[in-house]
């Protein structure tokens, strides 16, 4: 089956590990997508979302940790973007406990929100780093400040 989201250049934002998280959400978003198509258990909608709610917690996480450390001025801004995403991630998990599998409109709201949020606000911390010149394996750099290893 074809990916409703495949991964493309223009996906990338230029923080290597920030563009392999990407590259992982949008991976589970088009498992649920291909799991809401062929109709798949109940079980397994809900084990995808169930993925996909632990790696937008992760994810957002990591990026917030970045945008705050780097004094990234629309963080507050960025962070209620996440926010809004988790809840509606929550709450097609809910309807899945209660029998409700996802329906269409909101995969579409899922791959359209994530294509634009990263397009855009997730570009836009990246060139905002760029232009106070920093390493591009910031994220590593930080990574290892916090756990004293070396990068």
């Amino acid at each position: 089956m074809s990916k409703v989201v495949p991964w493309s250049d223009a996906l990338n934002i230029g923080i290597p590990e920030i563009d392999s998280q990407h590259q992982g959400l949008v991976d589970t978003i088009n498992e649920l997508w291909e799991a809401i198509v062929r109709k798949a258990e109940e079980s397994d909608v809900a084990r995808i979302l169930d993925e996909l709610q632990r790696y937008v917690v992760s994810h957002f996480t990591a990026e917030e940790a970045l945008m705050r450390v780097q004094g990234y001025p629309r963080f507050e801004e960025h962070r209620e973007e996440h926010r809004a995403f988790q809840a509606r991630i929550a709450e097609a998990r809910q309807g899945v406990a209660t029998g409700n599998l996802p329906e269409l409109a909101l995969l579409h709201y899922l791959t359209e929100w994530l294509v634009k949020h990263i397009q855009a606000g997730d570009r836009d911390y990246a060139d905002f780093f760029e232009s106070r010149r920093k390493p591009r394996n910031v994220l590593s750099r930080f990574v290892s400040a916090l756990t004293g290893s070396r990068a």
